[in-house]
């Protein structure tokens, strides 16, 4: 939390340097609401949050179809692995999220503030995790340990934090999103709803046929 303050101050006081319209512009009533909703989450996250551990734990060690060998080669391929499955986990979780009625109800707080900055990355729904466990379920299944898991969604969402601000802009390389196309996201114009939903990559994306560029 106190380096997401530290963006996100670093943020303003671009904004204040360089052109608020360019760089993130922030209002009080919205930045407020942004972080009441993340706030929520967190207090959920507190008491649903070691029950997902442990199940998560629960089927790793009870339902793994296989574990990996060990060794260096095969140690980078899981951990490679557990990257792009989690990345994928959280697409599959995205996209029905926009296409379930009763899911937008939840995730579409997301989607209600009006202006593009780090605080948007903390608007996030209350009660996404009673579901979001869902989309992960595969990833013990197939052998993933679970600090592998863990580690790898806390990077997934670290990144997905620093695709709401214009400031870290970066080149995509054809596989990572970028603010440049996850701003289109939230947008309102009808040919970039429910697109761009990857977290960290656009393979995704580009595979099922949301990817949309500016």
């Amino acid at each position: 939390m106190p380096l997401y303050v530290a963006l996100a101050a670093l943020e303003m006081a671009v904004a204040r340097r360089r052109g608020a319209t360019a760089y993130g512009s922030y209002g009080l009533a919205d930045t407020v609401g942004n972080l009441s909703a993340g706030l929520g989450e967190v207090v959920i996250g507190l008491f649903i949050g070691p029950l997902l551990i442990a199940l998560y734990d629960w089927a790793f060690v009870r339902l793994a179809l296989f574990h990996w060998p060990t060794g260096p080669m095969w140690t980078l391929a899981s951990w490679l692995a557990a990257f792009l499955l989690a990345d994928l986990g959280y697409y599959l979780y995205h996209r029905v999220g926009h296409r379930c009625a009763a899911l937008w109800a939840i995730h579409g707080v997301h989607h209600q503030s009006e202006r593009f900055n780090l605080t948007i990355a903390l608007r996030h729904p209350w009660f996404s995790d009673f579901y979001a466990p869902i989309f992960y379920a595969p990833l013990p299944l197939l052998g993933i340990p679970p600090e592998q898991f863990f580690i790898a969604i806390t990077l997934i969402s670290f990144y997905a934090l620093t695709i709401h601000s214009r400031l870290f802009e970066r080149p995509s390389l054809g596989i990572f999103v970028t603010p440049r196309t996850h701003i289109l996201h939230h947008a309102r114009n009808p040919r970039y709803i429910g697109k761009n939903l990857g977290a960290m990559f656009t393979i995704w994306d580009r595979l099922f046929g949301t990817h949309v560029e500016p």
